[in-house]
């Protein structure tokens, strides 16, 4: 099996292969060691393209944008239509295909007119997962230079350490939408919950070394009303809950199932 070390030489033969990429790039781990890579290599000819969408933590954007500044890369933010589908709303277990057909549709059009190559971050690792999304992107003939080198989340891990760059320890965090499960519709009120649940959180610390994800089980009865304020969160070592939980002022217990994730009843 190839090194670390050869397999980042692979990638970058397969970037500078190329002429110029335009990057999905979401700030994460992979993303940012494939953008930092692609600086390297091509130079100047290298656009990263964040999604601005409902799905997307405004934290983690702010995050993509001072990344991409850093790394002295143009870096767009585009606006995603996939909360007009109905299909991407229902929620199916094919709903990362619906999500990344708007994105990849939309980035496949300004890579067109750039005269630039669409690639994403997905890697090695990454094809012993169940991800619908990979259908949409041979529909849009996506590149994958990371799975294409043989990299592996351990391996970009390692070699984002070498390069120092920030992101080399993050904790891996998938789209809002994921906490919520299959069969239960999307709606904004929902994916602000969570996402106002994840900060919170993140503010008492349970984050910061570990993925932090609430997954969430609606009663119908309480399909939109906000799971968890900021103020009246308390936490301990094997529970975060709201404190009226007890009193019956509040309907949602926080409780750890593994660490850092937890499930609102």
């Amino acid at each position: 099996m190839s090194s670390p070390a050869k397999k980042m030489e692979q990638l970058c033969r397969r970037l500078k292969e190329t002429g110029g990429v335009l990057v999905a790039f979401s700030g994460g781990v992979d993303s940012t060691f494939l953008l930092k890579a692609a600086r390297e290599v091509l130079g100047e000819k290298v656009l990263a393209v964040t999604a601005v969408s409902e799905t997307y933590p405004e934290t983690e954007r702010r995050a993509a944008r001072r990344l991409a500044r850093s790394f002295g890369v143009e870096h767009l933010e585009i606006g995603t239509d996939e909360w007009r589908d109905p299909h991407f709303r229902a929620n199916p277990p094919s709903r990362c295909y619906h999500c990344k057909k708007h994105l990849f549709r939309a980035l496949a059009g300004l890579a067109s007119e750039r005269g630039l190559v669409l690639v994403d971050a997905t890697n090695y690792s990454d094809r012993l997962d169940y991800r619908p999304g990979d259908r949409a992107a041979r529909l849009y003939r996506v590149r994958r230079p990371l799975l294409e080198a043989g990299l592996t989340k351990d391996d970009i891990r390692l070699l984002s350490r070498r390069l120092k760059l920030p992101t080399a320890d993050k904790p891996a965090a998938a789209c809002l939408a994921s906490r919520i499960p299959y069969g239960t519709g999307l709606t904004r009120p929902r994916l602000r919950a969570v996402a106002e649940g994840e900060a919170c959180l993140r503010r008492l610390g349970l984050g910061e070394t570990s993925a932090c994800a609430i997954t969430v089980r609606w009663p119908a009865s309480r399909s939109t009303r906000p799971l968890l304020n900021a103020p009246c969160v308390t936490a301990g070592p094997s529970a975060v809950r709201s404190p009226g939980s007890d009193s019956g002022t509040s309907p949602w217990t926080w409780r750890v199932t593994r660490p850092a994730v937890l499930t609102a009843a």
